[in-house]
């Protein structure tokens, strides 16, 4: 944000992104205007963990994209995924075919499962969205509601009948509803002014 001038921002993550920008906003409070996190976790279950874990351990011992193949299990409901098969071939191969060293995948995964931000999200003290879909098992809804319960004033979001990339389950729904909520940020902080 520095390099390109960018003083604050509205933040957007999703899954370990969406632990990523809670940590940009406790310890950067000042760059940070609202946050919008999807499919996300203060800290992992352990079914999250042990999904989490399992692909990493056959990332390290099959490669790339038989974990893909693993991942997309987790991220569709089991309709969705049977009735979008070139969507979701496609979402394989470019997760499989994705150009990084093993090591950063792996440091990743290791990231996911050691992230713990409960205690410190009291901190945060911008709107903030949180998105989940119901069905989600890898970032549960437990997990989501969790994240909402300790971020002061969080706004919660579960999409029906959707799991971990309701993105592309409710694309429609949810870009409306993550736009709608940047505009009545924009429109707080103009009163505000």
């Amino acid at each position: 944000m520095t390099a390109v001038g960018i003083e604050r921002a509205h933040i957007y993550g999703i899954s370990m992104g969406g632990g990523i920008v809670q940590e940009i906003a406790i310890n950067h409070p000042d760059r940070v205007l609202s946050l919008v996190i999807n499919c996300s976790f203060a800290k992992m279950d352990r079914y999250g963990a042990h999904v989490t874990e399992n692909i990493m351990n056959v990332y390290r011992a099959q490669g790339a994209r038989e974990a893909a193949k693993h991942m997309t299990l987790f991220c569709y409901t089991l309709s969705y995924f049977n009735t979008h098969k070139d969507e979701i071939d496609a979402k394989e191969q470019s997760i499989g075919n994705a150009e990084r060293p093993a090591h950063a995948f792996i440091r990743s995964t290791e990231a996911c499962i050691g992230h713990d931000a409960r205690a410190r999200l009291g901190q945060i003290n911008v709107p903030t969205l949180i998105n989940c879909g119901s069905e989600d098992t890898w970032c549960s809804v437990g997990c989501t509601e969790e994240l909402a319960r300790l971020i002061p004033g969080a706004r919660l979001k579960l999409y029906p009948n959707s799991s971990h990339f309701f993105l592309n389950e409710h694309f429609d729904q949810s870009m409306a509803d993550i736009l709608a909520f940047l505009s009545s940020v924009q429109i707080q902080a103009g009163k505000a002014a």
